[in-house]
């Protein structure tokens, strides 16, 4: 009976794709130098974010409203 059925075929085997290229120190030079840059940013808003006055304090009048009761 072997003579009735033929051997399947098997597919060509699939190569995969060739690894990207390894990043060149361009690309990292620019990723660090943005990382310092958010960085430095980011440091700058730290304490003067915290600080919504200046050295002298409140120079406008407090805003007191009386009510009344009748």
């Amino acid at each position: 009976m072997a003579s009735i059925f033929s051997k399947p075929k098997m597919p060509e085997p699939i190569m995969a794709p060739p690894p990207p290229p390894p990043s060149t120190s361009d690309d990292r030079a620019a990723q660090e130098a943005a990382a310092r840059e958010a960085e430095r940013i980011r440091k700058r808003k730290g304490m003067a974010s915290t600080i919504k006055t200046g050295p002298e304090g409140l120079t406008e009048a407090p805003t007191v409203l009386k009510e009344k009761l009748g």
